[in-house]
């Protein structure tokens, strides 16, 4: 029924965690959004005890959020590009010369 080596969670605390890494997760994705549409953010987190920082090129949450085994730990921070940043580095190129146009 279940892979070997795996060990069935019945925990609650694990599913809590995984939530709530889930919900800063998806706040991640849409401040990552608005901040490649040029909008600003707001820097308050729907998580009590975090925070959200931007510093033109990373969006990161202020403090790790704990998982449990087997999930491995990663902090939430990405690296976002601008809409001003993708214009800039999207030059076409010829397909014939392989070239920069413009």
């Amino acid at each position: 029924m279940y892979p070997a080596g795996h060990r069935r969670e019945t925990s609650l605390t694990s599913v809590w965690r995984r939530a709530f890494r889930y919900r800063a997760e998806r706040e991640a994705t849409a401040k990552a959004l608005r901040v490649r549409e040029g909008k600003p953010i707001e820097t308050a987190s729907r998580c009590s005890d975090g925070g959200w920082m931007f510093d033109e090129t990373t969006l990161r949450f202020s403090r790790e959020i704990a998982t449990a085994a087997p999930d491995t730990p990663m902090p939430l921070v990405l690296r976002v590009k601008t809409a001003a940043d993708e214009a800039a580095s999207s030059t076409p190129v010829s397909p014939l010369q392989g070239r920069k146009i413009g």
